[in-house]
């Protein structure tokens, strides 16, 4: 591994560190469930659908227990972690050279496209002018 690399694994590994524990009164399907997120947050293959595969997870309504104590659904908790690091990718002078496809890749987003769309919503402007605005 190259010093470029340890530098996205330890900004990766650092957002994963910081985030807040789960409270002991949640469900053990939802702590299972946000263990496993967060295990496999920057994997383009996490989607809710292998997480509740993967977690044993049938419940129909678990999108929605699940949102009731981490705050959101798994999909949007997914695209808020994501998008929070690719603010620190972007504003960061030393992946100043990373494009915005390799950010996207990078996170786990399976298109530019998808990051893109995913960056505009949660920040409000696209990712290259938010980079140019920040840096």
């Amino acid at each position: 591994m190259n010093l470029y690399e340890k530098k996205m694994e330890n900004i990766k590994e650092n957002h994963r560190n910081n985030l807040t524990q789960p409270k002991g009164d949640w469900p053990e399907m939802v702590q299972r469930a946000r263990r496993f997120i967060i295990i496999h947050l920057f994997t383009e293959k996490l989607t809710v659908g292998w997480m509740k595969k993967k977690c044993r997870i049938n419940s129909h309504n678990f999108s929605a227990k699940f949102a009731r104590f981490a705050g959101r659904t798994p999909k949007q908790f997914i695209v808020y972690h994501r998008v929070a690091v690719a603010k620190k990718l972007l504003k960061s002078p030393a992946f100043v050279d990373l494009s915005i496809s390799e950010i996207a890749y990078e996170l786990g987003f399976a298109t530019v496209s998808t990051f893109s769309k995913a960056f505009k919503r949660k920040v409000g402007m696209p990712p290259g002018r938010w980079r140019k605005e920040h840096l």
